[in-house]
């Protein structure tokens, strides 16, 4: 990890440091910042994988940030969370930074510190959204183990990462052992049951294996909440995570009190400690190696299969993942422990109807988990003579339903040849929580592409366009990752008096948003175009639209297009531009010569009377004009020496090159850039024969 890959920027110190020692327990390395010129400096670093700004900064609000950070040069992205108050998170700011690619809100109680248990619970909560939406940031998973709180044996894990190493879990056991609530352990180190009837050095010996990173039992006279003394028995060790790194300890306590006498009961309660330990931390450690490969795809029969791969063989020998969609049943994956159990597994029908009783079924409908015998295993599976029954017999276990957002997604039959332990069932249903959500994001995800991918059809020609007089070749490039949808948009259409009229544009921010936005003013333009003949009058429509929009939404998107309307003449086209805050088109004459047209006007939705004017040039046989929006510009101005520094000097001495060609070295010179945004390119040439037949798009 970085020597800083987290950021947060927020003037209310307490506050900032208790959001800090959260970020820290999940493995951030982090850096509080109080002004905005250290903030910008520190987020042009690379290693900056998380950013949480507070509502307002001094006295700029966030949304002036949140500009500022998206002009910064960055090779990869990070994530910028929004964390306030409810007061202070009103709305109307939920909807602006997340317009502004925000990728989640925080909600914070008031009056926090770094010890608020209230905290931790309410990040928590918002950091496993983050993990579950695939925008990973590091971190591990939050430890709540069913299994030890129906032990007599106390469990606490602690945080060397935070100051004074202190409690971040504790057991129901150990609540009771002691007499203290859980909101009066969370955030205390261990010494709080210390009293001066405690041994001073069985303090020096656990506190030096603790510097020392090593394993120490020692019995101390500690002290409950209500005064009573009791001998605990305590047993710690460290844990570590892949790269040796000490992240946790482990501390087991028995209260020996009447035992004080008996050694081999201590012995005996002492190792039952110990194996509780050991399996406490094995179970971590599966679910710590499960979590990220069940997050690793948003396809959701690639977590189901990584499912079935994970539970065999630690938790069984056959594991079979299954759906039911009203009275079928299929089998979505299967994995067994060698090639027989797999084979006869791959032999079970696919899909099969769902009989009275079916274990699959009540699982399914909150029966579960349910445990499965010899014969019910059989019946969950599909499994008659015939289709490898045979090698499936005698098998046991669990069908276990997979929960998501209150609703079951599946349901995961883990077998073997014996019944699965209390700790192993546990560990199970774990498991089958974790993968729940996991599949159900696959789900959504698989429906917002949908989504998105019909928007950005809407905003994009059904067929290549056709214009009068001239070849034409176009390109589209939605900027950013995840959801590929932009708010950049072309199209080319015959207007009321003949002519044709192409159009480029661009909606301020990214993502279905714009890409809805982007469709409201294609429509107009086309709308505008039966009716009205002048660019600049046509843009006025689409201004007045906007305008109209912004108000009955309260969403500030503005868009810039370039207008070109198309006239035939004897020798070609005359092109009449209208640029409303759009770059200006690349005119390339025949001979190679380059210069850039047009007059540049004012943003549409932005102002009543918008500025704008018209500019008409002839165009030749050859001629070329270049329409493109500032994914391309802004991707090129300023890059290194040795690059073209804008649009013109990139098209210079391309005379020779196809159009196709043309258009597909603009489309690679976007992608070269630093900054990834949309981009939108129409590359037109007028021809030498002249085409009558002109067709609408």
């Amino acid at each position: 990890m970085t020597p800083s890959d987290a950021l947060i920027a927020d003037g209310e110190t307490e506050r900032a440091e208790a959001v800090r020692a959260e970020l820290a327990r999940h493995g951030h390395s982090v850096r509080v910042v109080a002004d905005r010129e250290t903030l910008l400096d520190h987020v042009a670093d690379d290693g900056i994988r998380l950013i949480v700004l507070a509502p307002t900064f001094g006295t700029e609000p966030v949304a002036t940030i949140l500009e500022a950070l998206r002009t910064l040069p960055r090779s990869s992205p990070a994530v910028v969370v929004v964390a306030g108050t409810r007061e202070e998170l009103d709305e109307q700011l939920v909807r602006e930074v997340v317009e502004l690619g925000v990728a989640d809100v925080w909600e914070l109680p008031d009056g926090v510190t770094a010890t608020d248990v209230r905290l931790r619970l309410v990040l928590a909560e918002f950091y496993a959204r983050l993990q579950a939406e695939h925008v990973r940031v590091g971190g591990e998973f939050t430890i709540l183990r069913r299994a030890l709180d129906l032990t007599g044996t106390g469990f606490v894990l602690t945080d060397p990462a935070l100051e004074d190493n202190p409690i971040v879990y504790v057991n129901e056991s150990f609540c009771r052992m002691t007499g203290y609530s859980p909101d009066e352990i969370l955030g205390r180190n261990c010494r709080f049951l210390q009293r001066d009837v405690t041994d001073p050095e069985s303090i020096a010996i656990m506190r030096d294996a603790i510097r020392e990173h090593r394993p120490v039992a020692v019995t101390l006279s500690n002290v409950r909440r209500d005064g009573t003394v009791f001998q605990n028995e305590v047993h710690i060790a460290p844990v570590r995570d892949g790269h040796g790194r000490v992240v946790r300890f482990v501390g087991v306590q028995v209260d020996v009190t009447q035992h004080r006498d008996g050694r081999g009961d201590r012995l005996a309660m002492a190792e039952g400690s110990r194996r509780l330990a050991e399996a406490a931390l094995r179970r971590t450690r599966f679910l710590s190696d499960a979590g990220p490969r069940l997050d690793a795809t948003l396809d959701r029969r690639a977590a189901l299969d990584a499912l079935a791969l994970l539970a065999v063989p630690a938790l069984g020998t056959a594991c079979v993942v299954l759906s039911v969609d009203g009275d079928v049943v299929r089998r979505d994956s299967a994995s067994g422990a060698g090639s027989a159990i797999q084979e006869a597994l791959d032999a079970l029908p696919e899909t099969r109807p769902a009989t009275p009783g079916d274990p699959v079924l009540v699982a399914a409908t909150g029966g579960g988990p349910l445990e499965l015998d010899g014969t019910r295993a059989l019946q969950a599976l599909g499994a008659t003579n015939g289709n490898g029954s045979a090698t499936l017999e005698g098998l046991r276990g669990f069908a276990i339903p997979l929960p998501a957002r209150g609703r079951t997604v599946g349901v995961l039959v883990i077998l073997g040849p014996a019944p699965l332990g209390g700790d192993d069932a546990a560990l199970a249903q774990d498991l089958a929580a974790r993968a729940g959500l996991a599949v159900d994001n696959a789900r959504l995800y698989e429906e917002q592409r949908q989504v998105a991918e019909q928007l950005q059809r809407e905003t994009l020609p059904e067929r290549p366009l056709r214009l009068p007089r001239a070849s034409v070749a176009t390109r589209y490039r939605a900027g950013g990752a995840g959801m590929r949808v932009g708010g950049d948009f072309f199209d080319a259409f015959p207007i009321e008096d003949g002519a044709t009229l192409v159009v480029i544009g661009d909606v301020t921010g990214k993502g279905a948003p714009a890409a809805a936005l982007a469709t409201i003013a294609r429509s107009t333009l086309r709308t505008a175009g039966t009716y009205e003949v002048s660019p600049a009058a046509i843009l006025r429509t689409l201004n007045l639209t906007l305008l109209r929009h912004r108000a009955e939404t309260s969403r500030g998107r503005f868009v810039s297009v370039a207008a070109c309307r198309l006239d035939e003449t004897p020798t070609g086209l005359r092109a009449t531009l209208c640029l409303a805050g759009h770059p200006a088109p690349v005119l390339q004459r025949a001979d190679g010569t380059v210069e850039v047209v047009g007059r540049g006007g004012t943003l549409l939705g932005f102002a009543p009377s918008p500025r704008l004017w018209e500019v008409a040039v002839d165009l030749g046989p050859k001629d070329r004009l270049i329409l493109f929006t500032d994914g391309l510009s802004e991707a090129i101005e300023g890059d290194e020496e040795d690059r073209p520094v804008t649009v013109a000097d990139l098209v210079e001495d391309t005379r020779d090159t196809s159009l196709d060609d043309l258009a597909d070295r603009l489309l690679e010179a976007s992608a070269a850039g630093r900054r990834a945004d949309d981009v939108a390119i129409c590359v037109l040439e007028v021809t030498p024969n002249r085409d009558r037949a002109l067709r609408s798009v």
